[in-house]
């Protein structure tokens, strides 16, 4: 009867952690898609600036002095409520609020995408901006001999 239960836990527990991971993975693929349903690529790029920062860029600015949980519900509360002002490349840049337009279980999975995103992939991004920062002669904080952040303002990052 022992082995019967302690079998049964078992399945139990692995069942439940593949359905976690599972989820997880679909609430990431989901991500993607919620952003190309709301058209947030008409303003933001995944990499490279356009007329809003670059969602690599956002994840990695508000991952660099935060943790995890803090940055999401900074973006989450940016995208609810709109934001302005953040990214001085953008200071003209105004995100409207999303809050009556976007689920806040969609805002939640577009923002867990958003900076997963860039923490799976953070090496490879960084080494892309390391080789824009040798392209464009900028020192370490990203500029160039002449105190500006080289031929494409900061490369497109931010």
């Amino acid at each position: 009867m022992k082995k019967v239960f302690l079998g049964l836990s078992l399945t139990l527990a692995t069942s439940l952690f593949s359905a976690e991971t599972n989820n997880s993975a679909t609430n990431q693929a989901n991500g993607k898609i919620l952003i190309e349903k709301y058209d947030c690529t008409t303003c933001h790029n995944i990499m490279g600036r356009k007329n809003a920062p670059a969602f690599m860029g956002i994840a990695r600015k508000n991952l660099m002095w935060n943790s995890f949980d803090e940055a999401k519900t900074t973006l989450v509360n940016s995208i609810k409520n709109g934001s302005q002002g953040k990214y001085r490349r953008f200071a003209n840049t105004a995100m409207p609020p999303y809050k009556n337009v976007i689920s806040e279980t969609e805002i939640n999975t577009i923002v867990s995408w958003i900076l997963s995103e860039y923490e799976n992939n953070k090496d490879e991004i960084q080494k892309r901006m390391r080789e824009m920062h040798k392209r464009y002669g900028c020192d370490k904080y990203g500029f160039n001999r002449h105190g500006h952040h080289g031929h494409h303002g900061h490369h497109g990052w931010e």
